[in-house]
């Protein structure tokens, strides 16, 4: 599809009858449809190839051309004598006016040959059914995905999901949900229909999309997880489904698991709803407000092989330091903000609750390793959070590779730092960072005891 935005003001009513008259200024044309799902897709940085349908026309195209200077490969099925759909929307003062389709149902056409989909060896397949007659056979690419092992994502359309039948993902809204299953719009009822779905059409998750009330994933079990919505101004909900679908698909063929996917869907959502048109998202974008809302720390081994791939292969310069971090101090946040510094990215490594009492004593710690890792991933310098049960953090080292390793000033010689030969082995920086004196959790602690035995000495028994 061929998105066109006309855009103008509107100062005065038509005089032939009670409408707004727009004052034209400009317009732009973008990619809609799965095109606009392909284009998301390069901008969170995939490899994408599209699959569809235009017409022998202007608007065709221009839709070609799009995708060539996106970096798009197009495989486009070029039906004569049939509009390419377009859709034109009249925008004044960032609201939708009012919207103009130009489009035609294909009932007869050459069936899509999914054979240099399965040529080019795709990590991900996401199927945007937008009920035009293109994708009447899909059932049988479905299949044959499932037997290769390959993921595929799909965006319903209609009341028969049947073709859908071994897809990985279904990413039905609320309303087509309630359509295609015929089930009241309760909590339990739903639960149960999505059940009944995943089963019948041998799926693995059905996602239900639910505007301002957030996402709801379900899987086999009936076990679900409740996204709630974190868009705080909503502008434009144009492609918003589309960003979900895919942003999930990215991040998965980027080694996420379907959960953290989904996180960054939902983050990815409430930044696109606040902005005029079908808006993307850019990666940075994306991952710099996915941080900043809390989703900083990784408990994951998966997890963080993914993020240290992604990092490597934007060329990001990795800072890592390590530590207790049991009371927190200003010398903490003052190390961390030197350290940030650094490199692009800080990683700081937090030892756990046992590594803790081998080092400290059993006395320690005194806040426990979730707390300590809560309130190091609030501080903005701070990119990422993990913990290590080892003594020494030189198996997390010898795993993240980091660029820089950082340690506080109570480390006179670089020699002294753990890990030191390992960094150095690989070419990579070892930073001594000069701190406050005087400042550390020890003293602190001993401070709050001294206060502690002065005051109990001064209480009345």
């Amino acid at each position: 599809m061929l998105d066109r935005y006309w855009f103008g003001n509107v100062t005065r009513i038509s005089p032939e009858a009670p409408t707004p008259v727009l004052s034209y200024q400009n317009e732009v044309s973008s990619l809609g449809g799965a095109g606009n799902v392909a284009n998301i897709l390069k901008v969170l940085e995939c490899d994408v190839c599209l699959y569809s349908a235009i017409g022998n026309d202007a608007s065709g195209e221009t839709i070609f051309s799009l995708l060539k200077g996106n970096g798009i490969i197009p495989n486009l099925q070029i039906i004569k004598d049939h509009p390419t759909t377009t859709k034109i929307r009249l925008i004044a003062q960032n609201q939708q006016m009012a919207r103009i389709d130009i489009e035609k149902i294909i009932t007869a056409h050459t069936p899509v040959s999914f054979e240099k989909i399965y040529k080019h060896n795709p990590d991900i397949v996401v199927v945007s059914d937008y009920a035009k007659g293109f994708i009447g056979n899909i059932s049988t690419l479905l299949k044959n995905l499932r037997d290769n092992k390959t993921i595929s994502l799909v965006d319903p359309k209609g009341d028969d999901w049947s073709r859908y039948k071994n897809a990985d993902v279904l990413t039905p809204n609320l309303r087509e949900f309630l359509l295609a299953t015929k089930c009241n719009n309760d909590e339990k009822s739903i639960r149960t229909a999505a059940v009944s779905e995943i089963e019948r059409l041998n799926l693995k998750y059905i996602l239900i999309t639910k505007s301002e009330d957030g996402m709801s994933l379900y899987n086999h079990k009936g076990q679900v997880r409740h996204l709630p919505t974190v868009a705080k101004q909503v502008t434009d909900v144009t492609g918003a489904g589309d960003t979900v679908i895919g942003t999930i698909a990215a991040y998965i063929a980027m080694g996420h698991s379907i959960e953290v996917a989904l996180d960054y869907a939902n983050t990815a959502a409430s930044i696109v709803v606040s902005k005029v048109g079908a808006a993307h998202v850019t990666r940075t974008e994306l991952e710099k407000n996915y941080r900043n809302k809390g989703s900083k720390v990784i408990y994951d081994a998966r997890e963080l092989d993914a993020l240290l791939a992604s990092l490597k292969r934007r060329g990001q310069k990795i800072v890592f330091t390590n530590g207790c971090f049991d009371i927190i101090h200003a010398g903490h946040v003052e190390y961390l903000q030197r350290a940030a510094l650094e490199g692009d990215v800080l990683i700081v490594a937090i030892n756990s609750d046992q590594s803790v009492k081998k080092l400290k004593g059993p006395q320690r710690p005194v806040n426990t390793l979730a707390n300590r890792m809560n309130v190091i991933s609030g501080l903005e310098c701070v990119d990422y959070v993990v913990s290590f049960d080892e003594e020494t953090p030189i198996p997390l080292l010898k795993k993240i590779m980091p660029n820089v390793l950082v340690k506080g000033g109570d480390y006179k010689r670089i020699e002294d730092v753990v890990g030191h030969e390992e960094v150095l082995g690989y070419k990579g920086e070892v930073k001594i960072l000069a701190g406050q004196d005087n400042l550390s959790s020890s003293i602190l602690l001993r401070k709050l005891q001294t206060s502690f035995n002065h005051t109990t000495k001064n209480v009345d028994p």
